[in-house]
Order: C-alpha cells, then sequence, then structure tokens
C-alpha cells in the first residue's frame, strides 16, 4: 500500500452529490437490466450509474430542486428486498465513514477500502440503505463474505446503492479511523466509477466460490447473491 503522506484519506463523493457527467461511459446496460439480465439469476438492476435523478419517480428528494439530489446517480441501484445479504465486491478492509449534512438521513452505510490498483488509484465500494452492519471498521473481508443487510434506510424503498470509488487519495496506513467523505459542490467527476465497467465477468458477474480471482487489476462480483450458472 502506497503511503500517500496524508493524515486523512478525504474522499471526495457522496452518495448522491456529483457534478455534470459529460463524457462519463455508461455500463454494460445488459446486466440487470430491464429486469432481467444476462444472468438471470444475479438481482436485477433498477438504476444504473449516471441515470437522471428522475428515474426514481417520486422517492425521497430525488425530484427537488435543492442539490445535490438532482444530480447524476452516482451509482448502482439494485431492486432487492430488505433483509437480503450483501456480499462484498473484492477483498477489503471495512472503513469508517464521517457521516455529513447532506448525507441521506437515517441511512445506514458502509465502506470497503481494497487497495491500490494497477493504475495508481485506490479503490472503495460504498454500499447504503442498509439494514444491519455484520462487519466493523477494521475488520479485512474476503470477496462474496456477507457484509451487511439490505434495507430502506434513507430512503422509502428497498433496494441497496453500490458506489465505485477510484481515488488519487489514498488512505495512510495508520490513519483508517480518520478517514471521511465529503460531500462538495462540484466534486472530481473522475473518482466516480460505473461499477458496472468493473465485472470480473459481464456476461456472469455474480460470485463464484469455485473461482480464483486476481488480486490485481481490481474487478468486482455482484454485491448480492446470484444464482450459480447451470454445469456445462
Amino acid at each position: 500500500m502506497r503511503n500517500s503522506g496524508t493524515i486523512v484519506a478525504c474522499v471526495l463523493a457522496v452518495l448522491v452529490a456529483g457534478c455534470a457527467a459529460g463524457g462519463t461511459v455508461r455500463g454494460w446496460p445488459g446486466v440487470g437490466g430491464n429486469r432481467t439480465g444476462p444472468e438471470a439469476g444475479c438481482p436485477p438492476i433498477m438504476s444504473h450509474f449516471d441515470d437522471p435523478m428522475n428515474n426514481y419517480g417520486t422517492r425521497d428528494r430525488m425530484l427537488s430542486n435543492d442539490p445535490p439530489w438532482n444530480k447524476p446517480h452516482s451509482g448502482i441501484d439494485f431492486d432487492v428486498p430488505a433483509g437480503t445479504p450483501v456480499l462484498a465486491v473484492a477483498d477489503g478492509l471495512v472503513t469508517p465513514i464521517m457521516y455529513n449534512e447532506l448525507s441521506p438521513i437515517g441511512a445506514i452505510s458502509m465502506v470497503l477500502y481494497h487497495g491500490e490498483d494497477t493504475d495508481g488509484r485506490y479503490v472503495f465500494s460504498f454500499y447504503s440503505h442498509l439494514s444491519e452492519q455484520r462487519k466493523k471498521p477494521g475488520e479485512r473481508v474476503r470477496r462474496g463474505e456477507v457484509i451487511a443487510l439490505s434495507g430502506t434506510t434513507g430512503t422509502k424503498e428497498a433496494h441497496l446503492h453500490l458506489s465505485l470509488w477510484r481515488t488519487p487519495v489514498g488512505p495512510h496506513p495508520t490513519a483508517f479511523r480518520a478517514f471521511m467523505w465529503r460531500a462538495i459542490g462540484r466534486s472530481d467527476r473522475s473518482i466516480l466509477a460505473d461499477p458496472a465497467l468493473s465485472w470480473a465477468d459481464p456476461r456472469r458477474p455474480g460470485f463464484d466460490p469455485g473461482r480464483s480471482y486476481a488480486e490485481r487489476p481490481i474487478r468486482l462480483t455482484y454485491p448480492l447473491p446470484c444464482t450459480p450458472p447451470p454445469a456445462r
């Protein structure tokens, strides 16, 4: 892990903060799209990265003209009932969060730090609207391990939100407890990445316990249980 020389790792992102989405590439629209997707055993995607916020219908404050709620979607929303097991998308370290006034009110969230990728950026995954956390800050988790249960905290409809951050700012090895996520009016869009562009296998993104996954580059598996593919 590279020592960035910073005492506090500040990831300049927030669940719904963002800025103009010009030039952002959409993810794999077939994966979970249209409530089916190429792997029918995976829970469907109800909102993709960079979708307009008004795709949420009347839920929460998404139709409000009050920033940052009218920004492009900063992650993926999965349509699952409350109580669904949430899985780590890759090996990582549970990292503390410092909430602020722009955080979804009452939302239970988690962050995993996955380390430095081959491009020199530091990778974090963010999970929100949870009903229960199964892991504590400082614990290391393995890909596919249950880290939480999905829920309705900070929202009205049960679903799981997943964001992926690829930031040039890395955590100091001894400063994980000082980690914070900061909402600003115009966050650096370059650190927000479409999780669907990082699936280990876009055709079958579900976690396969019998498969070996490379440590680098960092690739993700589905954050929810999927039905195993039929034997070939």
